[in-house]
């Protein structure tokens, strides 16, 4: 599969996420289409190894989202039970999930005025 690439600039929306007692922001980007195309997370202590392996692991989640994988993949794939994922990142794909059919719709109509307003201008 061949990888999406996103727009230079694009809609981004940022979310606080908890998970064993440990706090972090997650960024999560949003092609034109509504769908979920990259996440980041940052709260870590720097240089840390949970660090490294969450800043790794983001990257492996939004290379799968560009090449076609959903959110929704993810969280079928991943472990851990239906009240509770297994490790941080299953936590970041039941939120991207949850982000991209809650705001996708949303999402697609901001980029749709930007482009009206840009093409006007």
């Amino acid at each position: 599969m061949e990888r999406q690439r996103l727009p230079n600039r694009r809609l981004c929306l940022t979310e606080t996420l908890e998970w064993c007692e440990h706090t972090w922001l997650m960024n999560v980007g949003f092609d034109v289409d509504g769908r979920v195309r990259e996440v980041f997370i940052d709260g870590n202590k720097v240089g840390s190894l949970f660090e490294g392996l969450l800043d790794d692991a983001c990257v492996l989640v939004s290379h799968l989202l560009q090449i076609g994988r959903t959110p929704a993949d993810l969280v079928r794939r991943l472990g851990g039970s239906e009240a509770e994922p297994a490790s941080p990142i299953g936590l970041v794909a039941r939120q991207l999930a949850r982000l991209e059919a809650d705001a996708g719709v949303i999402v697609r109509e901001v980029y749709a005025l930007a482009g009206q307003r840009g093409a006007a201008e």
